[in-house]
């Protein structure tokens, strides 16, 4: 899939990014720069440590097709947040993305999940995005 990150199942489209880990790095679609997959899902998971926030800032996003969400019959990302406690997972949609309109950054101090998804159409390049764990004190600083 050419995507950084710590894949979670062998041949999966899957992968982890923990705090505990790392601070920053780099995210993409599959193969991206080149154009990804036909009929793919990818999920990307991001687990702060307590006290931390998670932000996305995307420097690509071409997406195949260029309309408007809700971006039901495209290819798109969506971004969900665990609104879960007592180690229950429980992922809320929060937003989607499609076409070619950069989305903002995202930040969130929750346990993100990023869905990129591909229609069995037509692709593009994709996207690209960095994300970093930021501590809320030096935010607040």
């Amino acid at each position: 899939y050419d995507i950084q990150g710590e894949q979670i199942e062998e041949g999966k489209c899957k992968f982890h990014y923990n705090n505990a880990r790392t601070t920053q790095g780099t995210v993409n679609s599959p193969r991206h720069p080149n154009i990804y997959p036909l009929k793919l899902d990818c999920e990307y998971i991001f687990r702060p440590l307590p006290e931390h926030i998670t932000v996305l800032s995307f420097s690509v996003f071409v997406m195949s097709k260029s309309t408007s969400p809700p971006c039901d019959s495209e290819d798109y990302i969506e971004f969900y947040e665990d609104m879960g406690s007592f180690n229950r997972e429980n992922f809320t949609l929060t937003e989607k993305y499609c076409g070619q309109q950069l989305p903002g950054p995202y930040a969130t101090t929750r346990l993100l999940k990023l869905i990129f998804h591909s229609d069995d159409r037509m692709s593009n390049v994709g996207f690209k995005a960095t994300y970093k764990f930021i501590r809320r004190q030096d935010i607040d600083n």
